[in-house]
């Protein structure tokens, strides 16, 4: 059984970060679950960064964990014995009894991380989350994440791209417009292009080594497995049944209210028919 997905299209600290543009429903745990079967399909290794994860004794932190899937899918790559963290603001999401090597925390990006966790881990992770800093400098977030790793650990960042891939139909046209969108309200008009900026953010905060990959996520008709076909199709759904909930609750932006309430059903018949694409880059770096 699943709810309806709720929006909060500003903090709860009303400062304006940790925007959460889907709420702490059921429908957003399906939503993240059906995307990372989507990316995992594409990425085969979650893991782009040069870790050695065959070696025992690392710490691993996933920052904007949500409900730990990608923390617990990199647990069950390896029989190495290892130290899993996951962190967010969300604790509904959080496993309520999860593996005894993996732990869960209530901590946001933007604030303070604890001050004995600085330069403690191997890895940091984080998926799609910044744009949740909203008003926030991204620099002092990114800078944050880097200061918790261990002199030759390394950040990953995985976010998305927004410009829209050639090819793509009228309804993957639409919803690349409601995404671009909605990452200017969430930066209070500012607009971001993580793709762009998370190479240079990393170099700014000290990374060495600093490499971008770039993926097509193929899907609907152009996914190569049938299974992902599906799948990806009712996470573009899901995440635009989401965006328009959240307009309706801002200003009017690019698309009309009937073309934001129209986008699921729309990319329901597109996706399955014409496929389409959606861009991600992972980015990585090593601290000093």
């Amino acid at each position: 059984m699943t709810t309806k997905t709720a929006v909060v299209p500003v903090s709860a600290t009303g400062a304006n970060d940790d925007n959460v543009v889907f709420g702490e429903t059921d429908v957003e745990v399906e939503r993240l679950k059906l995307q990372h079967e989507v990316i995992r399909s594409h990425m085969r290794d979650l893991i782009v960064a040069p870790i050695n994860l065959s070696k025992s004794g690392l710490r691993i932190l996933d920052q904007a964990t949500a409900d730990g899937t990608w923390l617990l899918d990199v647990r069950q790559s390896t029989k190495a014995e290892h130290e899993y963290v996951g962190t967010d603001i969300a604790d509904s999401y959080f496993p309520k009894h999860p593996p005894s090597n993996v732990s869960f925390h209530h901590q946001s990006m933007t604030e303070p991380w604890p001050v004995d966790w600085n330069g403690t881990f191997d890895l940091v992770h984080s998926r799609f989350a910044l744009a949740g800093a909203g008003m926030k400098p991204l620099d002092g977030v990114v800078k944050g994440l880097v200061g918790l790793l261990k002199p030759g650990g390394y950040i990953q960042l995985v976010e998305v791209d927004p410009e829209d891939p050639e090819g793509n139909g009228p309804a993957m046209q639409r919803f690349g417009i409601a995404f671009r969108d909605m990452l200017k309200v969430v930066s209070g008009g500012k607009g971001m292009n993580l793709k762009a900026e998370c190479p240079f953010l990393l170099q700014q905060a000290g990374c060495l080594d600093v490499k971008q990959r770039l993926l097509a996520l193929s899907m609907g008709a152009q996914a190569e497995k049938d299974v992902i076909k599906n799948l990806s199709v009712k996470s573009m759904q899901i995440t635009a049944q989401g965006l328009a909930d959240f307009f309706e609750q801002v200003l009017p932006i690019s698309l009309t209210k009937e073309q934001l309430r129209a986008l699921p059903g729309d990319l329901a018949n597109e996706l399955p028919v014409h496929g389409g694409v959606f861009r991600i880059s992972v980015v990585y770096g090593r601290r000093p």
